[in-house]
């Protein structure tokens, strides 16, 4: 009870998913959220990332009734950024997402884009459930999260199935699904005017 916020890595979230999934629906006392870091190769933001790993993390986040989704690093910059964004042994841009711009105003990077993005789906998603449209999100989970094997997906350091084994992975796939919803939306704000 001390504690008021958590952040799972997704390994064990995946672990135990439907377990975890019945306890964020149901506990409203503590905030939920999960993380990747250096682990595990997909999904991740890595600079060799699939730009749509970082959309899949926001719908993942929703279906399990997460809070959000937490990247640890945002401007964890190695000595020389602009020339060269490795950092020991972390996977390149896995220890930030925007650069340092000449004036100390970050610039913004392909993988910033597409977690506003996957925050924008995630949004999107809360509409629907406030709209009680409980139907068109379970559709638009089934759309994305196309494999809901979780508890296969890790195994201590490794990772069984490559992206598009977990998810969709094509932008129209994407693009459907914001069609989806916004259908969604518009039909039910038109049957609830007055």
């Amino acid at each position: 009870d001390e504690i008021d916020d958590f952040c799972l890595i997704i390994t064990g979230l995946t672990m135990v998913a439907e377990e975890w999934r019945q306890i964020f629906r149901e506990e409203k006392k503590h905030q939920f959220t999960y993380y990747v870091c250096c682990f595990p190769e997909y999904p991740n933001m890595f600079l060799s990332s699939n730009l749509l790993e970082t959309r899949y993390l926001a719908i993942l986040a929703d279906y399990f009734g997460l809070a959000g989704f937490l990247h640890w690093g945002y401007t964890a910059w190695p000595n020389d950024p602009c020339n060269d964004i490795r950092y020991s042994s972390f996977p390149a841009g896995d220890t930030n997402f925007v650069y340092p711009g000449g004036d100390m105003h970050p610039l913004l990077s392909l993988r910033y884009m597409a977690l506003r993005r996957g925050a924008e789906d995630y949004e999107l998603l809360a509409m629907l459930r406030k709209a009680e449209l409980d139907q068109t999100v379970e559709e638009v989970h089934g759309m994305i999260l196309t494999n809901r094997q979780f508890v296969q997906f890790y195994d201590d350091d490794k990772t069984h199935f490559s992206f598009d084994e977990m998810s969709a992975a094509k932008y129209k796939d994407y693009e459907k699904m914001r069609i989806k919803i916004y259908d969604s939306l518009k039909n039910h704000a038109q049957g609830n005017a007055f």
